[in-house]
């Protein structure tokens, strides 16, 4: 069984990664998202425990789905689409 504190470093991490490569502030996901700053911010510090909703939230902002924010082996390919 996975720990808590993996599952959250993952979607930290994640979140971090997959932000940065949509070139998107916390700031901007924030907004796209309906969330906080403060919220963006405490998820990718390893941070409180968000909801199902903010992580529907979240990965419908950055056009994913949930299971890419929380796999433990994401990997980013270039998609070609820029």
């Amino acid at each position: 069984m996975e720990s808590v504190e993996k599952v959250r470093a993952d979607l930290a991490r994640n979140l971090r990664m997959l932000r940065a490569a949509a070139r998107v502030t916390q700031e901007d996901l924030a907004h796209r998202a309906n969330l906080q700053r403060s919220q963006i911010s405490q998820i990718e510090q390893e941070q409180g425990n968000p909801s199902l909703k903010t992580l529907c939230q979240l990965a419908d902002a950055l056009n994913l789905v949930v299971s890419e924010l929380l796999s433990p082996s994401l990997v980013l390919n270039s998609r070609g689409d820029d």
